[in-house]
């Protein structure tokens, strides 16, 4: 049985067992563009992860673990509030991971639209070295929570998995108090032997009054079963770095956020039948790298490679006494070089996305 054989069969099995459930895992499938089809995880294998994930730990698989902690709230809150799912752009995050974050910002200058989200991450764009091979991160979660209040998952489901010998559903308490950023992260460590397996970073940040780029999101990562070492120590840092950009940019920045609904979640006779969304996307479908006009000039005899500018924020002041400022995120642009040189990322100097500040 080939994998994605292998994968279906366990799912149907899944969803036999748990209609409810698996209809909330299940509702929504996402429409990508061909060219943006093989960045990107099977959709399938991402449903596995999530309800996977919260059977082994309403069975006591994961006790005190903080990064399994950390994804289980994550989960609970996606079955309540429908998954938010983004696809993230491979030339937008090859951006952004050149991209300080500012530091004279704060965390009240994220602004949310859910209190819950996925981001999906293209393949190859943040990897780990294991085994002798990359291993890629396959999506970040990231939910705003209120420490002051237990999460647990949805009552129905939790009904329904409770037929399961063991499964018990658990209210987490945090330890912590105030606003807090709770992140988990999938790495995949899939191998001919285990093809579903993978290694999941996770934990709760505190981040009332904080400065952006004194942000740690997995900052109690050492409350990981497995030993942690210093790839998983830059691993994190990246993903840190990432996601805060990611989310500074999607709190000004006009995104698709309300999918057009393409088909509507139905059963059919004992069958649920997934709705059609179009994915939505971070970034600008419209960046593509464009060949430039080359003006003639007397050559110089200098050989200047071309290469990319990272790309970076920076503060503007303007309006009456220049008394307000905006955050303008200056694009990486390509520098002229040789003419048989290909860039790695898309943008121009002469795009400059400008987010308005109180």
């Amino acid at each position: 049985m080939n994998i994605q054989r292998q994968l279906q069969h366990i799912l149907q099995s899944l969803a036999t067992q748990f209609p409810k459930t698996w209809q909330r895992v299940a509702e929504k499938r996402y429409v990508l563009p061909k060219y943006r089809q093989e960045d990107y995880y099977n959709q399938d294998l991402l449903n596995f992860y999530l309800l996977d994930h919260i059977m082994a730990f309403g069975r006591g698989a994961f006790e005190d673990d903080a990064p399994n902690t950390a994804a289980y709230i994550n989960e609970c809150l996606a079955l309540e509030y429908g998954r938010p799912t983004f696809y993230l752009e491979r030339e937008l995050g090859a951006a952004f991971l050149r991209t300080e974050v500012p530091g004279d910002l704060e965390a009240d200058d994220i602004h949310w639209r859910w209190p819950q989200m996925r981001i999906v991450i293209p393949k190859g764009l943040i990897t780990i070295e294991r085994g002798g091979q990359p291993r890629n991160l396959i999506f970040i979660d990231v939910a705003q929570v209120d420490a002051s209040t237990p999460t647990h998952i949805q009552d129905e489901c939790a009904l329904e998995l409770e037929t399961h010998k063991g499964w018990k559903s658990k209210a987490i308490r945090f330890r912590v108090e105030g606003e807090c950023l709770v992140t988990q992260s999938l790495v995949d460590y899939a191998t001919t032997a285990n093809p579903f397996a993978s290694v999941g970073y996770g934990g709760t940040q505190p981040i009332e009054h904080m400065k952006l780029n004194a942000i740690r999101l997995f900052s109690n990562i050492g409350g990981s079963m497995l030993p942690i070492d210093d790839l998983d120590q830059r691993l994190v840092a990246q993903i840190d770095s990432l996601l805060l950009n990611i989310l500074l940019y999607m709190s000004e920045i006009p995104v698709e956020h309300e999918p057009k609904e393409l088909r509507k979640p139905k059963v059919e006779g004992k069958r649920f039948i997934s709705g059609l969304y179009p994915a939505r996307f971070v970034g600008d479908l419209q960046l593509r790298s464009k060949p430039r006009p080359r003006e003639e000039a007397e050559p110089t005899g200098r050989h200047l490679p071309g290469h990319w500018r990272s790309g970076h924020w920076r503060r503007q002041a303007h309006g009456p006494g220049w008394a307000k400022h905006k955050l303008i995120w200056i694009l990486p642009y390509r520098t002229t070089g040789e003419t048989d040189e290909k860039p790695r990322i898309s943008g121009s100097n002469e795009i400059a996305l400008e987010i308005q500040q109180q």
